[in-house]
This record gives structure tokens, sequence and C-alpha cells, in this order.
């Protein structure tokens, strides 16, 4: 299991508050097509844990959820890390 956690802001560093939604593509820990949301707070910050398996990550923008992106959460990943930096360094193509 990871913790996620930052703060969420735009390029002009301005914190976003919306949703997060994460499911479950492919899990031992879990059961897949389970979805589960949360929010960011007024500051943009976010904290939430992931179990081993590959997750789709889709953030709510313009009311709407944006495209989202798949990630594969194993022993590779660091144990704490910040939502861009997973989005980044752990894709994985399904």
């Amino acid at each position: 299991m990871i913790t996620v956690t930052g703060v969420l802001v735009t390029p002009l560093n301005q914190p976003i508050n919306t949703n997060i939604r994460i499911t479950a593509q492919s899990s031992n820990e879990t059961v897949t097509g389970t979805e589960g949301i949360t929010t960011t707070d007024s500051s943009g910050n976010y904290n939430f844990n992931l179990l081993n398996g590959t997750f789709l990550v889709e953030l709510f923008l313009d009311d709407e959820y944006v495209q989202g992106i798949s990630v594969l959460v194993d022993n590779t990943v660091p144990s704490t890390i910040d939502l861009p930096s997973l989005l980044e360094n752990y894709v994985v193509i399904i």
C-alpha cells in the first residue's frame, strides 16, 4: 500500500479544489471496477491510500472527469508519493 499526498495546483500555483476518482482495473487486493472518490480541500491538499494493483486516476475539471491515466502500484513505487509523480512515473498501458 502507498500513500498519495500533496497539493494540486494550476500552472499559476493556484490551488485546485476538485474530485479525484480512482477505479480499480486490476488488483489482487480489491475488486476490479470498484471506484473511490476523494476531494481536495480549498487549498488543493489531498491524501489517500492505494493498494497494489492497476488503477485509473481521473480528475473532475470543468464539470466532467477528464481522460484518466492508468498507473501501476507495486513494490517499485515509493510508500509516499505525490499525484504528479505517480502519474508521470508509473503509467501503464492497458
